[in-house]
């Protein structure tokens, strides 16, 4: 059974219920304990890695979202890891790169642990059911300490061409890839990026220190950079390496709930939920970016509730499952028609340049300079004679060419009827 994410109240011999993550009382102890090593001997395990995401559901992966994963406790809600893959919304237009690094511990085990009497007397009674209700189906076995830096990036882009290309060059560059000596790399490839492109970071920290959000690459990679030391020294519970009840020497009469089938029902729920998750995001980055896009024949805020609901369906069904294993069944939801969504379009579209603050002979250059039209209209407003107060359409925006940008300068009016400058 693979490590599961740690939560603060998880300690060695607790009982733990699989599908809810719910930590159960103490069921086993031990009058010895060891402490494991990673591979090759080492007491600190350390990965970092840069890499593209090119799903939702590889997203998950990563993060360990899976019945099967270390952060399966966590599933349909409740989690750090569930909120930022919610957060990210990763969608199928724009281009998301990962940042991750994770510091693991040598683990704390237990040496021929023993099932407590009160946990013993329940099992060679035959109560299966109570022992479950009181001590889960699982038990902590060892615990790692360590932590885990987690990063999301999106670069949105306007077209899958734009996609292709962006991608191109971060692979030429070697800005992707394992190891602290790509960092340099990874930095200057997304401050390129992020000059013409909106950037959007998500991330979540499990243990070490500096606790506060980054949104900036630089501070981002920094902190990427120097979480190994950080971990080692404010080590957090980490994981949890849990064992089935089943190794122990245990009465003749025990006798265990085979949970293969609500785990099996789960799985399947979360992932038709993750399937309908990323086409709603993909219609939310429609409805905000309608220039990219044909002309859907469908109505995208109808379709998007629908989308919803099954979601919701979905959601309330895997939480049924775990709250009542024994009426744990796959959902009847309908799903919704896509097949009118609209196609993007494959054509240019430009990058609307900043130009608050700038002269006004300094925004027409700029604005001209990318192929767009360039409207000005002056503005009583003294302290910014000459200078961009407003713009439309707003910095980094994506318009076809030949569109026009609006800005509003700022001048000295001769008197408020006729509005001659001086």
């Amino acid at each position: 059974m693979p490590f599961k994410d740690a939560t603060a109240n998880m300690f060695i011999g607790d009982g733990i219920d699989t599908l809810s993550g719910e930590v159960r009382s103490k069921a086993v102890t031990a009058t010895e304990f060891e402490d494991l090593t990673g591979q090759g001997g080492e007491a600190q395990e350390v990965l970092f890695r840069l890499e593209r995401i090119q799903s939702l559901e590889e997203l998950q992966e990563s993060l360990g979202l899976s019945i099967e994963g270390s952060a399966s406790f966590g599933l349909f809600g409740g989690s750090e890891k569930f909120k930022l893959q919610e957060e990210s919304r990763f969608n199928r237009f724009s281009l998301f790169v990962k940042v991750q690094v994770r510091v693991v511990n040598a683990e704390r085990r237990m040496k021929n642990p023993q099932l407590l009497p009160e946990a013993r007397d329940l099992l060679a009674n035959g109560n299966a059911t109570g022992f479950r209700e009181r001590f889960g189906d699982v038990f902590v076995r060892g615990l790692r300490t360590g932590g885990e830096f987690f990063a999301v990036l999106e670069i949105q882009t306007s077209n899958d061409q734009e996609v292709q290309a962006i991608t191109n060059e971060a692979e030429a560059s070697g800005a992707f890839g394992i190891g602290f000596d790509v960092k340099t790399k990874f930095i200057d490839f997304v401050s390129k990026a992020a000059q013409n492109h909106v950037l959007n970071v998500f991330s979540v920290q499990l243990g070490g220190a500096e606790t506060t959000a980054q949104t900036q690459i630089e501070a981002i990679i920094d902190k990427a950079a120097r979480f190994a030391a950080s971990a080692r020294d404010i080590a957090a519970k980490y994981q949890v390496d849990v064992a089935s009840y089943k190794i122990l020497d245990l009465p003749p009469q025990a006798n265990f709930l085979d949970l293969q089938q609500q785990k099996e029902t789960l799985q399947t729920v979360f992932r038709d939920r993750t399937i309908l998750i990323e086409r709603l995001n993909d219609i939310d980055f429609m409805l905000l970016n309608a220039n990219q896009f044909t002309t859907p024949s469908i109505n995208l805020n109808d379709v998007r509730r629908q989308v919803v609901d099954a979601v919701n369906q979905f959601t309330d069904a895997g939480s049924h499952c775990i709250n009542v294993p024994t009426d744990c069944k796959q959902p009847n939801v309908k799903i919704p028609d896509l097949s009118g969504l609209p196609e993007r379009l494959n054509g240019p579209r430009v990058t609307v340049p900043k130009l608050i603050g700038r002269s006004v002979t300094d925004a027409q250059f700029l604005v001209e300079g990318v192929g767009l039209r360039f409207e000005s209209l002056a503005v009583q407003d003294e302290n910014n004679i000459n200078r961009v107060r407003t713009q439309d359409p707003a910095p980094i925006s994506l318009v076809l060419p030949d569109s026009t940008v609006n800005v509003t300068f700022g001048g000295r009016f001769v008197d408020d009827h006729d509005h001659n400058l001086l």
